[in-house]
């Protein structure tokens, strides 16, 4: 749940802006939580009129907005969820950030001047700004780092091996989801500086793209941590299209 010092209310109005596949996840998952009654109403934005009145008919959502600063000025809601192509987080991020907070869908931005600039608006206006970096909460992982908290405190890693494999979106669409890096890298970095609890000091990175892809299709890299600590991460979205792989291997002395 997305609270601040600013919302008052023990319930909260929430919207949802994109109601595509993950938009309609979070729908989904919001429409069990007000069975809590810690929500109270869900508003829909896309500009898709066609897709809001199907989820909104789907999930019984009685308000929805084409428009999104239309939305904000009527509806006033205590919290939003960004859940549009990564090219427009940055865009919607700045209407919205001075009236509510954020859940914003990984990666935060396309570029990292707008994820400073989402930042400091937040951290300007006493927002809240969550991504939705989903990993950290997956079973394994969480088992992993109570497992590792001891290993890391006597700098005993050495290196780590990720590799993340998954079909990527069809050539028409690889400019709505940008690089391999912003769609299935950005996971594992996240995980290994969760993992760590620390920032790289160096990263080097090679990647290829594939014929009519605007971006890096495939991507390898190599991050250097504190204490010496090697991270090589490979994703790739050169792939059959029902084959997925995914991979963290941790060496330790």
């Amino acid at each position: 749940m997305l609270l601040s010092s600013k919302i008052n209310r023990i319930t909260l109005k929430i919207a949802i802006v994109g109601t595509g596949r993950w938009g309609r996840n979070h729908v989904r998952v919001l429409k069990r939580i007000m069975e809590k009654n810690t929500i109270d109403e869900l508003v829909l934005v896309d500009p898709n009129l066609e897709i809001l009145k199907r989820v909104s008919k789907q999930y019984g959502i009685e308000k929805y907005y084409t428009d999104v600063i239309e939305m904000k000025n009527r509806e006033k809601p205590d919290a939003a969820i960004i859940a549009v192509p990564t090219i427009l987080h940055y865009k919607i991020a700045r209407v919205l950030l001075d009236s509510m907070d954020l859940l914003i869908e990984k990666p935060i931005s396309s570029t990292l001047n707008e994820a400073k600039e989402i930042v400091e608006i937040a951290e300007k206006e006493n927002r809240i700004v969550a991504v939705g970096h989903i990993e950290r909460f997956n079973p394994a992982i969480t088992a992993l780092k109570e497992n590792l908290l001891k290993i890391i405190k006597q700098g005993n890693i050495t290196f780590i091996n990720g590799e993340r494999i998954g079909p990527g979106p069809p050539s028409s669409k690889s400019k709505t989801y940008l690089s391999v890096a912003h769609d299935l890298m950005v996971h594992d970095i996240d995980i290994v500086v969760s993992l760590l609890g620390t920032l790289p000091t160096r990263v080097t990175a090679w990647g290829v793209k594939s014929e009519n892809y605007a971006f890096a299709t495939e991507l390898n890299s190599m991050f250097i941590f504190p204490s010496d600590i090697q991270v090589f991460l490979r994703a790739s979205w050169r792939s059959s299209p029902t084959f997925k792989k995914r991979t963290l291997t941790i060496h330790a002395h």
